[in-house]
């Protein structure tokens, strides 16, 4: 399901498909940090710019980890 809202493209989807599609960045963890209350796979949530996502895992992907 795709929106348009206010310029920016929304999607809502369950969060083991948002897992399955940006698989590089770890939601569960992500999810645990900055929500109070815990989420399950099922679990729909709205996204605002998922391309960003996709741009964000692939320059995961290309730029070197650092050790700090």
């Amino acid at each position: 399901m795709f929106e348009k809202t206010g310029g920016a493209a929304y999607q809502r989807m369950p969060v083991n498909k948002l897992a399955k599609l940006v698989p590089k960045i770890n939601w569960q963890k992500y999810f645990e940090l900055t929500i109070p209350q815990p989420l399950n796979d099922t679990e729909s949530i709205g996204i605002f710019g998922f391309d960003y996502f996709l741009d964000v895992q692939d320059i995961t992907q290309t730029v070197p980890e650092r050790n700090t």
